[in-house]
């Protein structure tokens, strides 16, 4: 029996797909998007390997987008751990405000960022990961 939910490659993102809450799905994709949109170009007008904290990142966004939330750019945080966008990054631990869930405290853009699509990337990853499935089931005997 085929599941028709989609493959999923990133954990964090796995739930979302299977919340069955369409707003809370699009407001995961938009919060991904929007911070793949500012780190591509914060690595763009930034020293390289410098190290951004939540706060250079939130000021940022802003800049770019004048209706973003700290919240939007935290979630988008949250998210992007699972993509290969970013060097090292660090957090200072859970925040009770967000639930206890850890949040990033500073990051360093990783070069990848300007080869990806932050309009498709959760999506994307979601194709690759249902190709790299249909493959390995296609090389088994039926």
């Amino acid at each position: 029996m085929r599941s028709e939910k989609p493959i999923v490659t990133s954990r964090r993102a796995l739930a979302f797909e299977y919340l069955e809450n369409p707003e809370a799905l699009e407001g995961a994709k938009q919060s991904l998007t929007v911070l793949l949109h500012v780190l591509q170009n914060l690595y763009d007008v930034t020293p390289a390997k410098k190290q951004l904290t939540l706060g250079e990142i939130v000021t940022h966004a802003k800049e770019m987008y004048r209706d973003v939330s700290a919240e939007i750019i935290e979630r988008g945080l949250y998210f992007v751990q699972e993509f290969p966008v970013l060097e090292p990054y660090g957090s200072s631990g859970a925040r009770p405000s967000q639930g206890g869930i850890p949040s990033i405290d500073w990051v360093v853009v990783h070069e990848r960022i300007v080869t990806i699509n932050p309009e498709a990337e959760w999506d994307d990853s979601h194709a690759a990961a249902q190709d790299r499935r249909g493959s390995k089931h296609a090389d088994s005997p039926a």
